[in-house]
């Protein structure tokens, strides 16, 4: 009988316990701000002990409301224009058993400390979630950059094409960049080899949009059925055992007196996406 306050003293620690991790919860969920299919999330965990007495909700929600509005318009913009897409990403996320929007995550500036990140404004992880910088203004075209990769994850030609599967997954990202954000690739312009040539003659072929939709939902049906649309029946099986399918589009278009119009649009667009291409004939 001697020992029953012990117990008590417990009790009254509990309540303590219960109210400290309930006004913890209740913190966490005051920080999800709700946008559209994305999670987002304001962090200022490595803020100053002066900076945490002065009021900066105000300022935080401010700062996070600009740029919740950019991925809004970013996001609202794949599901509008790139619907395949979209679905390619979610079907593939509902497999993997994950969140079929994004989380995004607002970070101060010294979480960006790193050489690689410096001066960047977004960045993503292995997990792709995505880290806005609370400290530095959103540049749409990096955050674009950064959701271009993770949306086409599950997508793919899964079949053979005259330009390969490697060349695909290694510019489509930077293509669908370059349509989300309208800006051309910051980087200095390569010569582009005969794989990369051939991969943007089809994005000027089809439509640099078509192509995307196209990738994301593993469509070589597509490219097929236009090239032979236009250049004839078994056209595009005969790219796929070609030695030099440049070459012989190159020909093609020739014949079809499609030369110029078309290298014109492919021109266009690899700049866009940082290469050069060549001359027209050779």
């Amino acid at each position: 009988m001697s020992k029953k306050p012990a117990p008590k003293e417990k009790e009254t620690q509990a309540p303590s316990a219960r109210r400290q991790n309930a006004f913890t919860r209740n913190l966490k969920k005051a920080a999800i701000i709700p946008l559209a299919a994305l999670t987002f999330f304001l962090h200022a965990k490595d803020a100053s002990s002066e900076e945490q007495k002065k009021p900066t909700s105000e300022y935080q929600n401010k700062n996070a409301q600009e740029k919740k509005q950019i991925i809004d318009s970013i996001w609202n913009e794949i599901q509008l224009n790139f619907p395949k897409t979209m679905k390619c990403w979610q079907d593939g996320r509902m497999m993997d058993e994950l969140n079929s929007g994004i989380e995004v995550e607002i970070l101060p500036h010294s979480a960006f400390s790193f050489i690689e990140d410096e001066g960047k404004s977004a960045k993503i992880d292995d997990f792709f979630r995505f880290y806005l910088n609370m400290d530095r203004p959103l540049i749409k075209a990096e955050a674009c950059e950064k959701i271009s990769g993770p949306m086409l994850y599950y997508g793919g030609f899964y079949s053979k094409t005259p330009f390969g599967d490697y060349e695909a997954k290694g510019l489509m990202p930077t293509l669908f960049s370059t349509l989300l954000s309208g800006k051309d690739s910051a980087i200095e312009k390569t010569q582009a080899n005969k794989e990369q040539e051939c991969f943007f003659f089809f994005a000027a072929f089809l439509g640099p949009r078509e192509f995307v939709e196209a990738y994301s939902s593993h469509d070589t049906g597509t490219l097929q059925i236009e090239f032979d649309n236009a250049f004839g029946t078994g056209s595009y099986a005969n790219l796929l055992y070609s030695k030099n399918p440049m070459h012989d589009i190159r020909d093609m278009l020739e014949g079809k007196g499609m030369l110029e119009g078309i290298y014109s649009k492919m021109q266009k667009i690899a700049f866009q996406c940082g290469y050069k291409i060549g001359k027209t004939t050779g």
